[in-house]
């Protein structure tokens, strides 16, 4: 359970922040700082991901992301 309650807030936070980084994209499409604004929304996401959870934790999650996507380590369950 305590597990669960962490992970609603992140993916609740992920969602919006996707839907964001799609609008902008969308609206700003032609437009010659788009590509900047987009990186600046990745870095604001992964800044808040990093207040949620904390870095160390943030960073262990992405290695371990990586490391199952490139085959050197602990297989994904289901």
């Amino acid at each position: 359970m305590k597990n669960q309650k962490k992970t609603k807030p992140l993916i609740g936070n992920a969602i919006i922040w996707a839907a964001m980084m799609i609008a902008v994209g969308l609206l700003t499409k032609g437009n010659e700082n788009s590509q900047f604004l987009i990186v600046l929304m990745i870095a604001g996401w992964f800044a808040t991901q990093s207040l949620i959870v904390g870095p160390k934790a943030l960073m262990a999650a992405e290695c371990a992301l990586f490391r199952r996507l490139v085959g050197r380590g602990p297989k994904a369950e289901g």
